[in-house]
């Protein structure tokens, strides 16, 4: 860890308009049913910018190709949490709605017809 990636502090407004222009809300189909996940990939010359995500949400990691990422379901509360107070606008905001709706169902077999309606809603890029 160098210098300027301990001396990095985020402000939530600015997490929240570089999410709006980079992030992903996404999910992906596992035998207990759907997994989400949030992603935002960065360039290797922002990899600082990476780690002061982590920081900054305190939950997720930093992986190959400088690629914040969670998808643990508890740390997943805190992303939530953040687009509440902070919320995206346009179509990324209408895609995290989506996607908290089906964090909301928990994403069980029990919850799955009405999983797969917000899913083809959605398209293909949530």
């Amino acid at each position: 860890m160098n210098t300027l990636e301990t001396q990095l502090s985020l402000d939530p407004q600015y997490v929240t308009g570089l999410c709006e222009a980079n992030a992903s809300f996404t999910y992906g189909r596992v035998r207990s049913g759907i997994r989400l996940r949030f992603s935002l990939k960065l360039r290797e010359a922002d990899q600082n910018l990476a780690y002061g995500l982590q920081r900054f949400f305190g939950v997720g990691g930093v992986y190959p190709r400088w690629q914040y990422c969670v998808t643990n379901r508890a740390e997943l509360r805190r992303i939530i949490d953040h687009f509440e107070h902070f919320p995206l606008f346009g179509r990324k905001g209408e895609r995290f709605s989506v996607w908290k709706r089906i964090y909301q169902m928990n994403g069980t077999p029990s919850h799955w017809l009405e999983t797969q309606e917000l899913i083809a809603q959605l398209g293909t890029d949530l």
